[in-house]
């Protein structure tokens, strides 16, 4: 079994390959595990895949501040839709942090 290190632990591959259609549906990264460790660098394009699949409360559990802090630069990757939708809860979750 190979195994993902990342900031917040260890993570086997059986995990991450349950969710390998959900953020992988279009090949943008070659697998999970890449995909992982580019969202967990900070790539725009990774970021904005885990918010458009599971959402800005379950994005920022996993990555913290930085799925607020750089929304306006990562939401031009989420489709129109549901970018529309995160930047309703988006501007929410900013009033209810000040």
């Amino acid at each position: 079994m190979s195994i993902l290190t990342t900031k917040k632990g260890v993570v086997p591959d059986e995990v991450l390959s349950r969710y390998r259609t959900a953020w992988l549906w279009d090949f943008l990264y070659p697998d999970v595990q890449q995909f992982v460790q580019a969202m967990f660098a900070g790539d725009l394009r990774a970021v904005a895949r885990l918010v458009e699949v599971n959402g800005l409360l379950t994005a920022k559990k996993i990555l913290g501040e930085l799925v607020l802090e750089k929304f306006h630069e990562y939401k031009k990757f989420i489709p129109p839709v549901r970018r529309r939708e995160m930047e309703t809860l988006w501007g929410i979750l900013n009033q209810m942090q000040k």
